[in-house]
């Protein structure tokens, strides 16, 4: 005679207070969405919803009396049929997940249009297109690159109160920059077309001094090939020039003084000086 498993006592107070906390959670949760949650979601955060509502269920059908089957037969194999075939809580687990995620009456949705993908393309000022650029967005995320250019997925809810998005491309190597700038709105899939171009906005600053480490006042300092732009130092022997570069490309200098070696140096645009020294005749 075969003895059937014993059950586990299912009117025990221990079980008994499980069974009404986790159906208070299940009323909880089904009131908040009902009262809080919107009508569509991401489709990352509506899956999140529907597995914490499916686990709430099955935990309470799992401390319930009483067996729930969950039964299903496919299609006819050589073999015998495909069956599934599950009870209790995972039954319900099952039978919950598929109706959020899978339902039009749940009561949240995905949008599939929840996220902004927005496609860049970088073209140089011959619009030919730039395929090693470097991509960045003012609502940050990052990018990832797809047939053509670049993709940003920005979720809406990222969107700032002007809606505006800039995206700066910069290929560091040949000192290219360019920057565009898009208004997000009902299009989920936006692009925008980014030309790069040589950025000359950067500055060269420096100290002119003599071979014993005195400033020199008086020099003449300039950019080679904007020889027309020359400036001479200040008492404290520092300059300041446009360098008609871009940050950290090298430029090169030209400094003189009456009683002084003429001399020419190598130096690099933008914050760091440089110290000129030039010797007496």
């Amino acid at each position: 005679m075969t003895q059937e498993p014993s059950q586990p006592n299912r009117e025990s107070p221990r079980h008994a207070r499980e069974v009404w906390i986790l159906g208070l959670l299940n009323l909880a949760f089904y009131g908040w969405v009902f009262i809080f949650a919107p009508e569509t979601l991401p489709v990352f955060k509506q899956v999140g919803v529907a597995i914490a509502s499916a686990l709430l269920a099955g935990l309470f059908a799992h401390f319930l009396t009483g067996k729930m089957r969950l039964k299903i037969n496919g299609i006819s194999f050589p073999f015998g049929k495909v069956r599934v075939q599950a009870t209790e809580g995972i039954a319900v687990f099952v039978v919950v997940l598929l109706f959020w995620l899978l339902s039009p009456w749940a009561p949240v949705t995905a949008d599939a249009n929840s996220i902004y993908r927005v496609r860049i393309m970088v073209v140089d000022d011959q619009q030919h297109p730039v395929n090693n650029a470097q991509i960045l967005s003012s609502l940050g995320g990052e990018p990832k690159q797809v047939a053509g250019g670049w993709q940003f997925d920005i979720p809406r809810a990222s969107k700032p109160n002007d809606g505006k998005l800039t995206i700066t491309a910069s290929e560091e190597t040949a000192f290219l920059f360019g920057q565009s700038e898009i208004q997000l709105g009902e299009d989920p899939n936006p692009v925008v077309t980014v030309q790069l171009k040589l950025d000359a906005s950067a500055l060269v600053r420096g100290i002119v001094r003599d071979d014993s480490g005195r400033a020199i006042a008086g020099a003449r300092v300039s950019v080679i090939g904007y020889e027309g732009e020359s400036t001479t130092t200040e008492s404290g022997g520092n300059f300041v020039l446009p360098a008609h570069a871009a940050e950290n490309q090298p430029i090169q200098l030209h400094v003189e003084k009456e009683g002084y070696e003429p001399t020419n140096l190598w130096h690099p645009a933008g914050r760091e000086p440089a110290i000129v020294i030039l010797d007496k005749r």
